[in-house]
């Protein structure tokens, strides 16, 4: 309504203006720059402001069965209108005020065109209020018609609310049938499985047991050879010493008889000289007993000791170095016998 008496208002003053015409002004060359850039200014604005306009008058003719988004739209259509009608009211003002011929005629123009954009305006509002007005009366009917369907709704809902119920308690029934069902063979799989297991764990026990007892049998069967093997070493060990020990034994044995009669030989060998040196007068019929021993012992073979200790072996052979030893030899040549008392042949270690 107040739009319409902006558009009103409008009508009566371009009525007056053009029942008492003013002079037509000439504006110079400046004012003339300053009009046509202000002019344009406007037209620019007013572009613009139409633009959004024509927006929001889309948008309320859109199809809704909602009042509340249509009666949104109408309010932001009219405000939009409303700026755009303030600005053209300004630019008719700017053009009236210049009064030159370009501006009257501008105004003309703009006038004719801001008509039509009215009445484009005023039948998108009234179809948009009518639209509301159906709308809620649509609404009110439709309040009344479901207060009536909800008191039968709610007998319905209660009969489907049990039905709904029992349903659900059949459902739970027999899924509480199928859990058990599969709840026995989990149970007696479980018991198998559980038996098999204890089979198990005692057959791998006993072929432990047997494993263990198998490797303690081997182990002792490894000891034993062991201390046959070490006894059997400790056995050649003692064969072989005892035959360098004997060797050695029958080396020395014979050693110490030839020492023996090496002394012995020596000794008398002196005995001789030193009887030789002191005799006054030999006898030419004496034999010197060197040259006697020179025949008649020659060699270890050529002496044979007399008495069954002089076949002995070994340190039982050999008598003791503080008691002296009569040793009686018997030559080769039968007639010449020599006794001598011999110091014993200390023993050889």
């Amino acid at each position: 309504m107040a739009d319409t008496l902006l558009q009103e208002e409008g009508a009566d003053n371009l009525t007056e203006a053009s029942v008492k015409p003013k002079r037509v002004t000439k504006l110079s060359w400046k004012s003339k720059e300053n009009f046509e850039i202000t002019m344009e200014e406007f037209s620019v604005d007013l572009a613009h402001r139409w633009e959004r306009t024509v927006h929001y008058m889309s948008e309320v003719t859109q199809p809704s069965q909602r009042v509340l988004q249509l009666e949104g739209a109408l309010l932001r259509f009219k405000s939009v209108y409303e700026t755009y009608q303030k600005l053209c009211t300004k630019y008719m003002s700017f053009l009236k005020s210049t009064n030159t011929e370009e501006s009257l005629e501008e105004l003309k123009r703009f006038e004719h065109l801001n008509q039509e954009r009215s009445k484009k305006v005023s039948e998108t509002k009234a179809n948009v209020e009518a639209r509301i007005t159906q709308l809620q009366e649509t609404a009110s009917h439709r309040s009344t018609s479901t207060r009536h369907s909800k008191r039968s709704s709610r007998s319905s809902h209660s009969r489907s609310s049990t039905l709904s119920e029992l349903i659900r308690a059949r459902a739970e029934v027999e899924a509480a049938k199928v859990r058990a069902a599969f709840a026995d063979k989990k149970a007696e799989m479980e018991a198998e499985a559980a038996c098999k297991k204890a089979e198990m764990e005692a057959e791998a026990a006993r072929k432990k047991a047997e494993m263990e007892a198998e490797a303690a049998r081997k182990k002792a069967e490894i000891e034993v050879l062991d201390r046959k093997c070490d006894q059997a070493t400790a056995e050649a060990k003692l064969r072989v010493l005892e035959q360098a020990v004997g060797s050695d034994l029958d080396s020395v044995s014979m050693a110490n008889s030839e020492d023996a009669m090496e002394r012995t030989k020596n000794y008398v060998l002196n005995q001789n000289s030193n009887f030789s040196a002191t005799s006054e007068a030999p006898d030419d019929t004496y034999t010197p007993l060197r040259h006697q021993l020179s025949e008649n012992i020659v060699t270890t073979q050529d002496l044979k000791p007399s008495g069954p200790s002089a076949h002995q072996d070994g340190p039982s052979s050999h008598t003791s170095p503080h008691k002296p030893q009569t040793i009686k030899y018997q030559s080769v040549n039968p007639g010449v016998n020599i006794l001598a008392k011999l110091p014993s042949p200390l023993p050889v270690t």
